[in-house]
């Protein structure tokens, strides 16, 4: 099924990587972090905030583990939608999922928190990277955060 979610992901086709996702449930195959970050991946890139979070609320009540990759494409999917707020509230909620920042996470961060207007939070991200023995600094994190600077 995680080959078939991840085909459909790829493929654009988001509906039908629900569809497989609803059929798992129905014949009762276990999920896994695949699972859930293939379907995350298809709902962000189709820009479906809204069916996003239903996934991750269903996630967040599951067993599974909620991994940087399905953490990152909701963030994503809010932000494609524009949901700032959710976006923004999600971040604040990092340690209740133990979500291991990496690169990623912290661009993301530092861009969700600028672009939501909270400048002070975006720079406190930027130092926390730079600080991190986990996050190696790239181009992506500097430029979303010098960005922040020139906005703030």
């Amino acid at each position: 099924f995680n080959a078939a979610i991840s085909a459909c992901r790829k493929g654009g086709e988001w509906q039908k990587s629900l569809r497989l996702f609803r059929v798992m449930a129905q014949r009762g195959v276990d999920f896994d972090k695949i699972t859930f970050g293939s379907a995350m991946s298809a709902l962000e890139m189709s820009g479906k905030w809204g069916e996003a979070s239903q996934l991750f609320r269903s996630m967040a009540h599951s067993q599974v583990e909620i991994g940087k990759v399905t953490f990152s494409a909701f963030v994503g999917a809010c932000k494609s939608g524009g949901q700032w707020a959710e976006a923004l509230r999600l971040f604040s909620m990092t340690a209740q999922y133990t979500v291991e920042l990496d690169t990623i996470i912290f661009s993301i961060a530092i861009s969700v928190h600028r672009k939501g207007g909270d400048w002070a939070k975006a720079l406190q991200f930027f130092r926390d990277a730079l600080e991190s023995k986990e996050v190696e600094f790239d181009t992506t994190s500097s430029n979303a955060a010098i960005g922040m600077l020139g906005n703030g």
